[in-house]
């Protein structure tokens, strides 16, 4: 078996079955896709036993409701596949991608993960493609979370593991945005990794998924996990200031939502990142406009002013 395709299901009854159709058109062969019905209140279950009984490459589970993460880890517990991937239950994926992906991994074996392009937030307003070079990462969190950003697309779904990556790992339970918590994880298991310029995933937009509802103290679950890994990476010195910066400045967007929805105590340490992001011509203005608030002020300062400014705007 090369591939094991795990997608979740619950309350996705309407869009199931498009994204199973977009799965059978992968053209592969050597395949199975574990379905896991995680006590879904509406048809999923029966669906994912109607595509059982008529494809013998799919399998399901049953089981009580228990999140994404452990939805996850029971597809992972039973796949058979030396390569695992997942799909969310809304989402879609463009004909031939996975069987042009595992073409790729045929052909390089030393790949621990490949990942591919995908198109974000589709059918909204927001939609947008991120794209990838053909590249291969060693230097995987300088390199590949630091300057290839990884931070901002640490999604499960855009790519192909070996199974062997989840062995001792496995999706944190009760969190939200359990793929910034899990990929450092990943990342730790893996000597080489690449990006892809083939395939494409369409990932749906959600009016009630967990980016478009995320509360107060659901930020703070993100928060934390990228707090962790930012003082990790200073504290072992191996980055480039530039890198790192960018990436503390995503952190202290972060920091400043968590400030305004709730009560909870700045925990991004305050650093003057310095003036190298507002020089550079790739930076937005927003980010420059941050870069030198908190030079001048301080991150503090940041958060507090960031208050203001959006309860003047909605009173406006």
């Amino acid at each position: 078996m090369k591939l094991s395709i795990i997608i979740p299901a619950y309350n996705t009854e309407k869009t199931l079955e498009r994204c199973l159709k977009s799965v059978t058109n992968q053209g592969l062969s050597d395949y199975e896709v574990i379905l896991v019905d995680d006590g879904s209140p509406d048809k999923c279950g029966d669906i994912c036993d109607e595509w059982r009984n008529k494809n013998n490459n799919f399998k399901v589970i049953h089981k009580a409701n228990g999140g994404l993460s452990d939805a996850r880890n029971a597809g992972i517990n039973v796949a058979q596949g030396e390569y695992i991937t997942f799909v969310d239950s809304d989402d879609t994926i463009r004909e031939n991608s996975l069987c042009d992906l595992m073409t790729e991994l045929q052909n390089h074996p030393e790949y621990d993960f490949i990942e591919y392009p995908l198109y974000r937030f589709y059918t909204s307003d927001n939609q947008n493609i991120i794209e990838f070079e053909d590249h291969v990462y060693t230097d995987l969190f300088n390199d590949y979370w630091l300057k290839c950003k990884a931070y901002t697309h640490t999604y499960a779904w855009n790519k192909i593991y070996k199974r062997k990556l989840f062995d001792q790992v496995r999706y944190p339970q009760g969190l939200k945005f359990e793929d910034v918590y899990i990929l450092p994880e990943i990342l730790k298991e893996c000597k080489t990794i690449a990006t892809s310029s083939r395939g494409l995933y369409y990932y749906y937009s959600n009016p009630n998924g967990i980016t478009q509802t995320s509360s107060g103290e659901t930020l703070a679950q993100l928060l934390e996990a990228h707090v962790k890994i930012f003082i990790k990476l200073k504290t072992e010195g191996r980055y480039r200031w530039g890198d790192l910066m960018a990436y503390y400045m995503h952190i202290a967007n972060i920091q400043c939502d968590v400030c305004e929805l709730t009560n909870n105590v700045i925990t991004l340490p305050d650093i003057r990142p310095g003036f190298s992001l507002v020089l550079n011509s790739n930076t937005t203005l927003k980010v420059k406009v941050k870069t030198i608030i908190i030079n001048i002020l301080g991150l503090n300062k940041l958060c507090i002013l960031n208050k203001i400014f959006h309860k003047r705007r909605t009173r406006h």
